[in-house]
């Protein structure tokens, strides 16, 4: 499991990395798993005194975890103690785990035989308890998706944060709507997005254990883990998310993953409008591109304007560059009439 990577709380959503926890399921020990001696201890508990005992020793682990690990994706199991497969250890499993308390690790025990002697004891009692997760504070997505995509994707492109952010996308909402009062001819030069905002594509290593995998994905709330293809190398997935996020910082996140090979963005081409922007000072720049004919490998033609808007919202254009193929038929603007 890689550890802490050192993005800052504002790159990540407000998610922060804990030097010295795996990412992004820090497992804080909160509970001494007493060690074996002799022979292995056998006595069956009654239930309601294994619960009672259960419940205080988890009270003081819970406690104990929610003082170490006080970010947003607490601790996790990924096999051991998640008897149903949910990727967390709760009072679910612990239901499953009172059956299966003094048996021998056969089928449906197998998850909470964690020191490997094929029989579940006090040992694995105490070890479940200290793999009880409190409840997993998942990625929290804020206003997005956005009402406008144009002014939410623009934001992602030109911020450095894992999500938009309010003030850059209200302030490029407002800028574009002056823009085009300004000047009609931009009205329907609508910015094309370079990535898709809602989708990252993962590769994983051959033969990995898919654990940090399932529960980064469980984070982010994922809505679809679309298997695409593997050449023997490693499995391709395409990963869906229900919010907009700037997709190179999150393929960096998963890169960190021990199993992932590689996460990227899910890349377009064929785009030919296209909206950069400088706001390097309180007057931000907007360059407008709007290319047509034959895109798929870049415009053939182009029409660039360019505005300057100020902290107030005032509009003015700034420059105009039109440029080519010999077949292009650019509008007369361009040709001084």
């Amino acid at each position: 499991m890689a550890k802490a990577v050192g993005h800052p709380p504002e790159a990540t959503g407000g998610f922060e990395v804990v030097p010295g926890f795996d990412f992004p399921t820090a497992k804080a020990v909160g509970h001494p798993h007493r060690l074996k001696t002799g022979a292995t201890r056998k006595a069956l508990l009654s239930k309601g005194l294994l619960w009672w005992r259960f419940m205080m020793s988890w009270f003081r682990s819970a406690m104990l975890v929610w003082l170490i690990v006080p970010f947003a994706a607490q601790a996790q199991v990924c096999t051991f103690g998640d008897a149903n497969g949910d990727t967390d250890v709760d009072f679910a499993d612990f239901g499953s785990f009172q059956l299966c308390h003094g048996d021998a690790a056969g089928e449906g025990c197998a998850a909470f035989d964690f020191d490997g002697d094929l029989d579940i004891d006090q040992f694995d009692l105490d070890a479940f308890q200290g793999a009880l997760t409190l409840p997993l504070a998942l990625f929290d997505y804020g206003a997005s998706p956005r009402a406008n995509l144009e002014a939410e994707l623009l934001a992602l492109e030109n911020g450095l944060s894992l999500l938009a952010t309010d003030v850059m996308y209200e302030r490029i909402l407002r800028d574009l709507a002056a823009i085009r009062v300004l000047e009609p001819a931009v009205v329907n030069v609508i910015h094309d997005m370079a990535w898709g905002p809602t989708q990252l594509i993962v590769k994983l290593n051959t033969g990995a254990d898919r654990c940090a995998f399932d529960e980064m994905n469980a984070f982010y709330k994922t809505t679809d883990v679309q298997f695409l293809f593997d050449f023997g190398s490693g499995p391709f997935y395409l990963v869906h998310y229900p919010g907009r996020m700037r997709m190179p910082l999150l393929g960096t996140l998963y890169a960190v993953l021990d199993e992932v090979e590689f996460a990227e963005p899910d890349g377009l081409i064929g785009t030919d409008d296209r909206i950069t922007i400088q706001t390097a000072s309180p007057t931000w720049t907007y360059t407008i591109d709007d290319g047509f004919l034959d895109c798929f490998d870049g415009c053939d033609c182009h029409v660039v304007r360019t505005f300057e808007v100020d902290a107030n919202g005032v509009a003015a254009e700034s420059d105009l560059n039109c440029f080519g193929q010999s077949w292009c038929v650019l509008p007369d603007v361009c040709l001084g009439k």
